[in-house]
């Protein structure tokens, strides 16, 4: 089960799970900054202009089956509902899978008793490639170091 964590960063740094929720930040920023997805843009003259898409930190408390907090989760999330198609995106495309090409696998694995591996790649989005620039506002909690690290 999953349930709302604190409703801003400032909130979680206050409360009383507040080395959690740290961690569960960096986890979050960590892999973002591993693959290079970004380059901090200072605020310039020539930068304020830019259309950005603003952001948050959502978090979020799992459950376990007691009933008390086993994990603690932060995801970074775009707000691109502010987005206009045919101005700030042309088309958007997500690769899935469709139930018929699963069972067509497992019946197949079954009919050759082979067995089927499920693995999840937690940040195999961040090994795509967009032609594009995109500019995010990182949430008011957030700062840079002097290095160009994101930091609480």
């Amino acid at each position: 089960m999953v349930t709302n964590g604190p409703e801003s960063i400032n909130a979680a740094l206050r409360g009383a799970y507040r080395e959690e929720w740290v961690k569960a930040i960096n986890s979050e920023l960590d892999p973002l900054e591993t693959h290079d997805t970004w380059t901090v843009v200072p605020t310039t003259d020539e930068t304020r202009d830019l259309r950005t898409i603003s952001s948050r930190m959502v978090l979020h408390q799992k459950l376990g089956e007691d009933g008390r907090v086993a994990q603690f989760k932060a995801r970074l999330v775009a707000h691109s509902f502010r987005q206009r198609p045919g101005v700030d995106f042309i088309e958007t495309y997500s690769p899935t899978i469709s139930f018929p090409a699963i069972r067509m696998v497992l019946s197949k694995a079954a009919a050759e008793d082979k067995e089927i591996v499920q693995l999840d790649i937690v940040t195999a989005f961040l090994e795509s490639k967009i032609p594009e620039e995109i500019y995010l506002q990182l949430p008011k909690a957030f700062g840079v170091s002097s290095g160009g690290k994101i930091v609480l």
